[in-house]
């Protein structure tokens, strides 16, 4: 089965929904493109691991300049001395969303992925990289997990719903798909009016040559199932 085949067909619909009012309803982005203009916007991309933020931060970084503060695991003090008195910049990194949640008019953006492709991709990753600060990254090598296992680990469980934090999914400026990325940039860029060429995108890091150690071709259905059990706050979110 392909992934194409995998992707929510109420997400698909939406997207599309979405991207066609944007092209014919200017008023749908008129608030967020003032303060664009007059150099007040804010925005916080919420890098939820393995759903393409990375790839997704250099076209932030092409925009935003110094304006770009990568916030993984820093404490909010230096985030604020980082931003210093700007009016318009972005925090892009792994934070859950009520980190900044006294900000005001500020515009959040997230990338979701089908939860029991993120977990692989996320099971593959610990694979190729060492972190040896991260526990777990040290269950996944000293105690030699399988992937079902690792799945279940309560660390990582609902990971995505984790960095949502609670904030309507709603609510959010815009929301992706890493298995639309390409699709989903072209909204991106309709919708903040954030000039990039398509074309000129870098791959996506789960497209590089890692060494593959577990694919999807290696579950039963049985295991979905309980992986969708487990994960099913992810599951009904990316639904």
């Amino acid at each position: 089965m392909s992934w194409k085949d995998r992707i929510p067909r109420k997400r698909v619909r939406q997207l599309r929904a979405l991207q066609q009012h944007l092209k014919t309803t200017a008023q749908a982005t008129s608030d967020r493109l003032t303060r664009h203009w007059r150099n007040e916007s804010r925005m916080f991309s919420v890098h939820i691991p393995k759903t393409g933020g990375t790839t997704f931060m250099t076209v932030l970084a092409s925009h935003f300049g110094d304006r770009l503060v990568k916030d993984y695991e820093l404490p909010r003090e230096e985030v604020n001395r980082l931003i210093g008195g700007r009016t318009s910049y972005c925090v892009h990194g792994h934070f859950w969303t009520d980190k900044y949640a006294d900000v005001p008019d500020a515009d959040y953006v997230t990338w979701l992925r089908d939860p029991i492709d993120r977990l692989i991709s996320q099971y593959n990753f610990w694979h190729n990289y060492r972190f040896p600060h991260d526990p777990v990254w040290r269950r996944v090598h000293y105690d030699k997990l399988d992937f079902l296992s690792f799945a279940k680990l309560r660390y990582i469980s609902n990971e995505q719903s984790r960095y949502i934090a609670g904030k309507p999914i709603e609510s959010f400026a815009f929301v992706g798909l890493m298995e639309m990325f390409n699709e989903g940039m072209e909204l991106f860029r309709d919708q903040f009016a954030i000039p990039f060429d398509p074309a000129s995108l870098p791959r996506l890091r789960d497209s590089r040559q890692f060494r593959t150690v577990f694919d999807r071709s290696q579950l039963t259905r049985k295991d979905e199932v309980v992986l969708r059990d487990a994960h099913a706050l992810d599951h009904d979110l990316y639904m």
